[in-house]
């Protein structure tokens, strides 16, 4: 899954449509045949989009085009000539006349992007000029925006049409020129691997666990491949020995997510793509297998990226256990060597030299023997290499980029450094390579160009809308006149070549030609940098900051150019006036420490000196005191949260961001973007503290949430009001599934204030959020935390970021008038009162079928004495059991767990039906 911000979501969902509608923006439905699994889509209006102007030329071209199809029409001829809409037709000929105006260098019918890595070998390299080839008008920028966050690598046809998958579940197709939507189709779960092009057909995975085959000029899907190996499922591959390894049992992944990246081979035509499955799948052009290979479980054997087919038609592959392998087309194991850490970018080959080039996540870049795969040499970085290399076989030279936030180019015959462009921000993108240019993007919102020959800037462009969301982990492709890519905010975005140098657009703010004016540049020698919740650095804490924000602050120890890890030992914090008690919590080796309120807000209007002290492991001491003014007093929101009556205040939180530890976008940036918490308020303990029930929402095709009933995140919280009631700070712990294994999160924590349209974590509003773990919570979790050295010095992961959310007007928020408690209980039970038992009779207004919908039951339990929540696993103690005219929903509570201990004769509880309190009372325990 090279060069994406990515990785997992929940498991698959099933869907239940038996047919497919593909709607496109020509008002035009076109109905087909498919699986179960598919679900129709409402039409997404492009936003965004800038439209093309049509030159004298192009008008009298479409003045010809509608009198020949007018005239057409009107002969009488037996048999009638039929037309796609006319709208379509004039689009079609739009994109010609954009493609004779900005012809490339390339044959007319070859697609200058076809793939994710552009080409077989995965070399990212397009023959073909881009900045400086002139242009006798300047390209257009647009953007367009989908649902949520792009982590995918666009396709780009020979006619035009731009192909890539969203976070928002939906395949599209754009009009290069314009940017507007031509078409999507609607999968079963969010899309972060690349499509690839095979004839007039586009070949794309979804998380939905199938592959499509859909026609680029309609959209029409002609067929779909289902990944079908479970976990402890025998298969062909069991036994199998490939070179030193042997595959004793060929055990599948708990998930059957498609990943990898698509590649398509030009000897037969198969498809290869990886899955969480652990296999690697090869397909028939039919969409039957031909085989899958199995590259082994430990320590997670998940494929993401895109092997490399070379000219004999052998498949080069890689896996996220550390795996490299290399098979014949059949799906005979050549060689197989093994890297002791993940591998996500895809093998890419320079066949002259017969040499492999691939990056790990312990920062080695290594070149392989073509033949056996043995080591040739090893570069290291200074921290995780995440997306594939680009290959310059004219220069002998290699380039890709580092966590670390260096780019390098190597010599790709001695592995020896060329030169390096530091950005201070993670490197996750594969570079794109032109003959004159190399571009990539960055976790600041840029993308660059970069002179291939010696590493000087040409230009670089800042994409930011969204100062919290804004990373570029979406790796670019070159189109016919424009860079094109995604981005975590979810817009598709197209600059072309020459609109930073053009005289007509390059002073817009947006374009940089200097290196020294791009932001802010870590300056040599140790200093202290506050870093905004979407990881973007400052020398100081800005003024105007907001009463709810933390504190994220970071060490930087920069010599020679090169950045060196610095791993906190221990911190202080000091805030002057001590308004508030501040708490210093440890990050990763990332150097970072997170300052959090113990309790109150900040002051508004008022200037505060925070004072931090960090020591490192290279036995220094940096100190800097950060001087800052908090935001003025807002205006105070007319009501409070509501939550009496037959309607209660429902929160719905998503677009969850870490940026800290890094590796948590790695691993996971696309899984967390696709959240959805659904969080009401359902009691009040004080004026200004209410208790929470939080849930997991899943997401529609119509945008609406529901909520999920496979999620473990079933979980109270506290939500604190400042009295200007718009001000707030929620607070839970509870378990995330995204894909993986579940996500412990203790101290779950988001601070903000709501706008005036009851949104926050946006541009104006802007949010914290911070969770933390222990790194042994699991093995999976402990190996993953020291591979990725995102376990902090008191061994325990700590992250920081960012979210978004709003007031959610739902149903699920209101009285469901089908259902109502009719008995609660509390008992000690179990040996010795080992355990208590809390049920309740929910009785409904009808008798129950056998396959009735039921809501999603739950079951609160509070402390009135200590005004607290008690945080159990309430979704594996919650039982329910149905009955003809109601259910019985029980809870089982370990004693250890038991809020105030054996002397509790009662207890506060709340009876949930969806996210509505149905039963709010205290119980007396029986014993």
């Amino acid at each position: 899954m090279e060069g994406r911000a990515r990785s997992r979501s929940r498991a698959p969902t099933s869907t239940k449509s038996a047919l497919r509608t593909v709607k496109t923006t020509r008002g035009r439905k076109a109905t087909r045949t498919a699986s179960k699994e598919e679900v129709p889509s409402p039409t997404l209006k492009p936003s965004g989009s800038t439209e093309l102007p049509l030159d004298q030329p192009s008008l009298t071209a479409l003045l010809l085009f509608i009198l020949l199809a007018v005239s057409l029409n009107s002969l009488n001829i037996s048999t009638p000539i039929t037309f796609a809409p006319l709208k379509q037709k004039l689009a079609a000929l739009k994109r010609y006349l954009f493609r004779s105006k900005f012809p490339t260098d390339l044959p007319p019918n070859v697609a200058p992007w076809p793939s994710f890595r552009a080409n077989c070998e995965n070399t990212g390299f397009v023959p073909m000029r881009t900045h400086t080839k002139e242009q006798p008008q300047p390209a257009q920028y647009w953007s367009f925006q989908t649902g949520r966050g792009i982590f995918s690598v666009p396709a780009i046809s020979s006619d035009s049409h731009v192909l890539i998958g969203s976070a928002d579940r939906k395949f599209y197709a754009l009009d290069e020129a314009t940017g507007q939507e031509i078409w999507n189709i609607p999968t079963g779960e969010i899309i972060d691997s690349a499509g690839a092009i095979h004839g007039s057909n586009i070949i794309f995975a979804s998380g939905d666990g199938h592959v499509y085959n859909a026609s680029i000029a309609t959209g029409e899907i002609h067929w779909k491949f289902a990944a079908h190996h479970q976990e402890n499922t025998k298969d062909e591959n069991e036994g199998l020995t490939c070179g030193e390894a042997e595959f004793i049992v060929a055990n599948g992944g708990t998930s059957t997510w498609f990943e990898g990246q698509v590649q398509i081979s030009p000897i037969d035509g198969r498809i290869y793509i990886g899955n969480d499955d652990y296999r690697m799948y090869s397909i028939y052009a039919n969409g039957t297998e031909a085989y899958s290979f199995y590259p082994g479980p430990l320590p997670y054997g998940t494929i993401w990226s895109g092997p490399a087919i070379t000219r004999s038609g052998s498949v080069i592959g890689s896996s996220m256990n550390g795996k490299y392998f290399k098979l014949d087309k059949n799906g005979k194991c050549i060689w197989f060597h093994e890297e002791m850490n993940s591998i996500s970018s895809g093998p890419a080959v320079e066949a002259d030299l017969k040499l492999v080039f691939i990056g790990s996540w312990n920062g080695v870049m290594k070149g392989v023997n073509h033949t056996t795969g043995h080591t040739v040499w090893t570069f290291t970085a200074a921290d995780q290499i995440y997306g594939g290399a680009a290959v310059d076989a004219a220069r002998r030279q290699i380039y890709f980029g580092s966590q670390d936030g260096v780019f390098y180019a190597l010599n790709s015959e001695t592995g020896k450094s060329v030169w390096r462009f530091r950005v201070n921000y993670p490197i996750r993108t594969s570079p794109a390579l032109a003959l004159d240019a190399v571009y990539f993007g960055a976790a600041n919102g840029m993308i660059y160009a970069l002179n291939p020959a010696n590493g000087d800037l040409i230009w670089a462009f800042d994409t930011t809308e969204d100062p919290d969301h804004r990373e570029i982990n979406a790796s670019p492709a070159l189109g016919h006149a424009s860079v094109i890519f995604g981005s975590e905010d979810g817009r598709i975005i197209s600059v072309p070549y020459r609109y930073c140098l053009d005289e007509r657009t390059k002073n817009d703010k947006r374009c940089f030609r200097d290196s020294a004016s791009i932001g802010v540049t870590s300056d040599e020698g140790r200093n202290l940098y506050y870093v905004y919740p979407g990881g973007i650095i400052s020398r100081t804490i800005p003024d105007g900051f907001p009463i709810e924000g933390e504190f994220h602050i970071r060490l930087l120890i920069v010599a020679d150019n090169k950045t060196r890890p610095a791993h906190v030992l221990s911190a202080t914090a000091e805030l002057s006036p001590a308004t508030t008690t501040l708490v210093v919590d440890y990050l990763s080796t990332s150097g970072s420490i997170l300052i959090t309120r113990k309790e109150d807000f900040l002051a508004s209007d008022t200037t505060y000196n925070l004072t931090v002290t960090m020591f490192d492991n290279s036995m220094a001491s940096t100190k800097k005191t950060f001087t800052f003014q908090t935001a003025p007093q807002i205006p105070p929101a007319p009501k409070a949260p509501a939550v009496n009556g037959d309607k209660v205040t429902t929160l719905h939180v998503y677009n969850l961001k870490p940026s800290y530890p890094p590796s948590w976008i790695s691993l996971n940036q696309i899984g967390f973007d696709s959240v959805n918490l659904l969080a009401s308020t359902i009691h009040i303990f004080n004026k200004t503290s209410y208790l929470l029930w939080i849930a997991a929402g899943h997401l529609n095709q119509d945008s609406t949430i529901t909520l999920d009933p496979t999620t473990p995140t079933l979980a109270p919280g506290v939500l604190t009001m400042h009295p200007n009631n718009r001000t707030f700070q929620l607070v839970s712990q509870f378990s995330l599934i995204t894909g993986g294994p579940p996500i412990p999160m203790t101290a779950f924590t988001v601070s903000s204030h709501f706008d005036v349209d009851g949104t926050f974590g946006t541009k104006g509003t802007p949010s914290w959020m911070s969770w933390s773990s222990w790194c042994g919570d699991s093995i999976s979790s402990l190996i993953g935390a020291i591979q990725t050295n995102m376990c902090s010095s008191r061994g325990r992961i700590v992250t920081v970021g960012a979210a978004r959310g709003r007031i959610y007007g739902t149903v699920l928020g209101e009285r469901n008038k089908n259902w109502g408690v009719k008995k609660v209980g509390v008992k000690a039970s179990g040996w010795l009162g080992t355990e208590y038992l809390v049920t309740a009779q929910i009785g409904s207004v009808k008798k129950l079928g056998d396959e009735e919908q039921l809501p999603i039951f739950g079951i609160v339990l509070f402390d009135d004495r200590k005004q607290v929540p008690v945080f159990v696993d309430y979704k594996a103690g919650l039982k329910i059991e149905k009955q003809s005219e109601g259910v019985v929903v029980s809870l089982t509570v370990p004693s250890s767990s038991w809020i105030g201990g054996d002397e509790v004769n009662s207890v506060r509880v709340v009876v949930m039906v969806d996210m509505f309190p149905a039963y709010n009372g205290v119980v007396t325990v029986q014993h």
